[in-house]
């Protein structure tokens, strides 16, 4: 391989389920590595906390469930904080938190 040469520590931290899948082995076993990803960020930015409560009322769901999911989403917000000066709260009514639990399947359902 010509370049930066890979180890297998954790220079490359990205993993597979699959063995021999991982960032790490293919790029020490192969001389080029083709890389295919989606950035969904905006897509997930997207997504109106109405619309997406609207279409969750669809699905076949008890009503604590469905509070649940609601009340999840209701009441967000963002604020900076910075030099000892905290900036006023700007409240968020569409996103999903991809890094949840239910953020993706929201996605899905929101779709």
């Amino acid at each position: 391989m010509t370049g930066v040469e890979a180890t297998p520590t954790n220079e490359f931290p990205i993993h597979s389920a699959l063995p021999h899948h991982s960032a790490t082995y293919m790029l020490l076993q192969n001389e080029y590595v083709v890389d295919f990803s989606i950035d969904f960020t905006k897509t997930f930015d997207r997504v109106k906390h109405h619309a997406l409560s609207q279409k969750l009322l669809l699905l076949d769901m008890t009503d604590q469930i469905y509070n649940w999911m609601v009340d999840y989403f209701k009441d967000r917000g963002h604020t900076t904080y910075a030099t000892g000066v905290s900036f006023m709260i700007t409240w968020i009514n569409a996103s999903i938190i991809q890094g949840s639990v239910v953020g993706p399947p929201s996605y899905v359902v929101a779709a």
